[in-house]
Order: C-alpha cells, then sequence, then structure tokens
C-alpha cells in the first residue's frame, strides 16, 4: 500500500482537484529503498523532487492533502473501480 501526503509536491498553491487531474505538468512516482535515499535525493538535488510517502505493509491507498486525508481505500477495492470502467460496466 501507500501511504501520501502531496502537498509538499504542490508548488503551485493548486485546489486538490486541479493538482490530482492538471494535465499541465508531468509527473513521476518513483520507490526508492530507505538505504538508497540520501544518494537519491543528492542526485536529484536541484530538481523539483519530493518525498510524499512511504510504500506500507497494509494493501491500502491513505492519501492526505494539506493534512486532510482525501483517499482512504483499500488497494482491492480502488483496482476494481478502475477495472471496471475498462469493462463498461455501469
Amino acid at each position: 500500500g501507500l501511504d501520501l501526503e502531496l502537498a509538499p509536491a504542490n508548488g503551485n498553491n493548486l485546489v486538490l482537484d486541479r493538482f490530482l487531474f492538471s494535465e499541465s505538468q508531468s509527473r513521476f512516482v518513483l520507490t526508492v529503498h530507505p538505504d538508497n535515499q540520501t544518494q537519491f535525493e543528492e542526485i536529484m538535488n536541484g530538481t523539483a523532487c519530493y518525498k510524499v510517502g512511504t510504500v506500507i505493509a497494509e494493501p491500502v491507498v491513505k492519501m492526505a492533502f494539506n493534512g486532510q486525508i482525501v483517499i482512504n481505500e483499500p488497494v482491492i477495492d480502488l483496482k476494481e473501480s478502475w477495472q471496471k470502467t475498462l469493462r463498461h460496466e455501469a
């Protein structure tokens, strides 16, 4: 699962829906092993790179924005919601 706080990456001070769904910027999400975090941060120094969360054992996606929880759902439910749209089910 994931435990995220997105506010650190909101350099343009966008409201939540614009931050999540804006197509004006490319965004990448990477996982970096804690043993490699310092080296990764040194490599990325001077770029728009932010730590927004951690991988957790619990199979949930927890997402906060400025401290307010916006998503706290089991991964299996989120996966089913996404796949349902691909099956064209109502």
